[in-house]
């Protein structure tokens, strides 16, 4: 297995070495998804150079933060997923009980019905979604995320509806609001951090 980060660490071998016994381990999904952020690369390089408690103790927290944090967008993710599929359901129920008023006719003599008015391209999952009221408030059902998410600042609460459910980039988000990409980021990390004590203490209970 080859990493293409490249660590200042002068017993690289020794990454290395650990790297090639341990390919077939490090070949899961999550830890090949940690170990792509060089700052959890060098943490461990620096835990094989030099074991002490306290390093491995560092790329055990950093491991652990990383995995609850991949849990929680996992689960925003299957949320918005999920909700995706339920309103194009709704949609397609609607439309096609209500389909016969498409081809009423807007003239006398027939020549112009409502479907040659309206576009017949039916809207996109996302615009659905864009199209309703709901957002992750009245998404999430874990009773400790939900409480967490209330505890958020309406600022927080906004990034993450616009980053999750409405899928905007922190670019398009900061037009939006009137911020920069920069602080949408920030704004938006400390509010997953602050959902991820919530699955934190549910995984502690575990």
């Amino acid at each position: 297995m080859k990493h293409p980060v490249q660590y200042s660490y002068k017993n690289l071998s020794e990454y290395q070495e650990f790297v090639h016994m341990h390919s077939e381990v490090l070949e899961h999904p999550v830890l090949k998804a940690f170990l792509e952020e060089s700052s959890h690369g060098e943490q461990l390089a620096k835990s094989i150079s030099n074991p002490t408690q306290e390093n491995i103790d560092q790329v055990n927290e950093s491991f652990r933060t990383f995995y609850l944090e991949l849990r929680l967008v996992k689960y925003l993710s299957q949320l918005i997923h999920f909700y995706s599929i339920d309103v194009n359901k709704r949609y397609r129920r609607h439309f096609a009980r209500h389909s016969y008023i498409m081809d009423q006719p807007l003239s006398t003599d027939h020549s112009l019905h409502l479907h040659d008015v309206l576009a017949s391209k039916e809207p996109s999952t996302e615009q659905l979604v864009l199209d309703t009221s709901e957002d992750l408030e009245e998404l999430i059902e874990n009773p400790q995320l939900y409480r967490q998410f209330l505890s958020l600042s309406d600022k927080q609460k906004k990034v993450l509806n616009l980053k999750y459910v409405y899928g905007l980039s922190h670019k398009e988000i900061a037009a939006k609001v009137g911020s920069t990409p920069q602080n949408i980021s920030q704004v938006a990390a400390r509010a997953l951090k602050k959902l991820k004590e919530a699955i934190q203490q549910e995984g502690n209970r575990d």
